[in-house]
């Protein structure tokens, strides 16, 4: 069903054109905290992996331009890594 859910979310954002060019996909090796939002399933590691692996999953059927999975377990490294990826397609592009 999450499948599902998350197929048929993909086909309305990128058909008939593609909406997303860059996806960052954050990998499962911060663990998420009891803020009062999150539903209990984000808690259980099994439904965690189950998910991370459906994502991919989804990214390969709808292959974004560029898809970079992020594994580093600091949050100031996971953010330098997007900002440098995002100022190399800058650049790249001309912009």
């Amino acid at each position: 069903m999450f499948f599902n859910d998350i197929f048929e979310k993909m086909i309305r954002l990128n058909y008939p054109i593609p909406r997303y060019h860059t996806i960052f996909h954050l990998g499962l090796e911060i663990k998420p905290i009891d803020d009062g939002i999150r539903p209990p399933q984000h808690f259980d590691e099994k439904w965690r992996k189950k998910a991370d692996m459906m994502i991919q999953s989804t990214m390969e059927i709808f292959k974004p331009n560029l898809f970079y999975t992020i594994n580093q377990e600091d949050l100031d490294k996971r953010v330098d890594f997007c900002i440098e990826k995002i100022k190399k397609f800058i650049s790249n592009a001309g912009l």
